[in-house]
C-alpha cells in the first residue's frame, strides 16, 4: 500500500491524496486506487482518512475473497511512502524532528545556522513493534493514534519501508537512476578526490548488490558497505549534511532482508500511477468526482472489450466460399 500527496497545479495549493495498492503475487497487475482525498493540504485527520481502509482490510483478512470455489485471504505486507507521508500515516514525529527516525531510537541534533536536524549515531537501538505500541519513546509519537495500529498482522516498524528507492537512494528523481547505476562510476572518478570517490563506491556497490536477488549471498557485505558509507559521511561532506535521508541508508539492509531486492518494494510503480491519476483531472472543481468518473469510464470500456467476440470472414483455400470463423 502507498499514500502520497499529489499537487495538481503550480499556481494552486489544491492536491490529491490517493491510497494505492498493488498485489505482490500478481506482479504484472496494475496499481489500483482504493481511496482518494482532495483538498488544499493533506487530510486533516488520519483517523478519517485511513479508518475505512483498515476496517475493510481486516474484514478481507478474516473473510477473504471468493473466486469460484476458492477463498483468497488478503494481508497488507508493506506500507510504502516518502518520509512525510510515513510520519503522517503512523502519527509520529516528522523526519526533521529529533525523534523522527522510524526505524531506530537515534536522537537527532538541531543545527541552528543551517536549520537542519542531523542524525549522527550509527548504532542506535532499533525500534520494535511492541515498543511502538507501548509508547516507549513518547517524543516519537503524536498525541493521537493512527488506525494502522488496529490493522491485523501488521508490524508498525518492520512493515513500513524506508528504502522505497525514491529519494535517498536515487537522488530524488527517476531520471537519475541511470546515472547512479551506470554513469556515476565513470564520470565521478575524474571529478572527485580518490578518498571521496572510494567512499562513494561503498554506496554504489551496496545499492547495486541490494538491487538483485542474484547477489543475495553478498547482501551481508552490502550491509557493511552502506554502514561504513554513513559512518564516514561526515568526514567527506560535513556533519551538517547527516540528514534523515542519509541516516535512513543504515536501514536499507533491514528492508531488503524482509522484502527482497530493492525493486521489489520500489515506489516507482506508485509514482507512475500518480501521474496517470493527475491526467484524469481537467479542472479544479469536484476533483475526486472527475477522477472517479474517468476511472469508471475506463473500466466500462475494458469490460466491454473483454465481452466482445469479434468474428471475421475468411476465404477458404478449397474454394468453398466465405465463412465466419465461429461457424466452423
Amino acid at each position: 500500500m502507498s499514500i502520497d500527496g499529489l499537487p495538481l497545479y503550480k499556481s494552486s495549493t489544491k492536491q490529491l491524496w490517493p491510497i494505492l495498492i498493488w498485489v505482490e503475487e500478481l506482479p504484472t497487475a496494475p496499481v489500483m486506487l482504493v481511496g482518494l482525498f482532495s483538498g488544499v493540504s493533506k487530510p486533516g485527520l488520519v483517523e478519517e482518512f485511513l479508518r475505512p481502509l483498515v476496517e475493510e482490510l481486516n474484514e478481507l483478512q478474516q473473510r477473504g475473497l471468493r473466486f469460484g470455489d476458492k477463498v483468497v485471504r488478503l494481508a497488507l505486507s508493506a506500507f510504502i511512502a516518502d518520509s512525510p507521508a510515513r510520519a503522517f500515516a503512523k502519527a509520529t514525529t516528522y523526519f526533521n524532528g529529533k525523534h523522527g527516525c522510524l526505524k531506530c531510537s537515534c536522537v537527532g541534533e538541531h543545527i541552528k545556522p543551517e536549520k537542519k536536524t542531523v542524525f549522527l549515531s550509527v548504532d542506535a537501538e532499533l525500534r520494535t513493534d511492541a515498543g511502538f505500541r507501548s509508547r516507549i519513546d513518547k517524543d516519537h509519537h503524536k498525541p493521537w493514534r493512527t488506525p494502522i495500529e488496529d490493522l491485523h498482522n501488521f508490524n508498525m516498524i518492520d512493515d513500513v519501508v524506508v528504502a522505497e528507492r525514491l529519494h535517498h537512494l536515487d537522488f530524488g528523481a527517476t531520471e537519475w537512476r541511470s546515472f547512479l547505476h551506470y554513469i556515476s562510476i565513470v564520470v565521478l572518478k575524474d571529478f572527485m578526490p580518490n578518498d571521496a570517490f572510494n567512499h562513494f563506491l561503498l554506496y554504489f556497490c551496496g545499492v547495486t548488490i541490494f538491487s538483485s536477488s542474484e547477489h543475495q549471498r553478498y547482501w551481508p557485505l552490502a550491509e557493511k558497505f552502506l554502514y561504513n558509507f554513513v559512518k564516514d559521511f561526515p568526514q567527506h561532506y560535513g556533519r551538517s549534511h547527516m540528514t534523515s535521508n542519509v541516516h535512513n541508508i543504515l536501514h536499507v539492509s533491514g528492508d531488503v532482508a524482509k522484502f527482497g531486492p530493492l525493486d521489489k518494494f520500489s515506489a516507482y510503480r506508485f509514482e507512475n500511477y500518480l501521474q496517470i491519476i493527475k491526467r484524469y483531472v481537467r479542472s479544479g472543481t469536484k476533483v475526486t468526482v472527475q477522477v472517479a468518473a474517468r476511472m469508471q469510464e475506463i473500466a466500462s470500456v475494458q469490460r466491454a472489450a473483454t465481452r466482445t467476440v469479434l468474428t471475421y470472414p475468411r476465404l477458404k483455400e478449397n474454394g468453398a466460399g466465405i465463412h465466419n470463423v465461429d461457424e466452423e
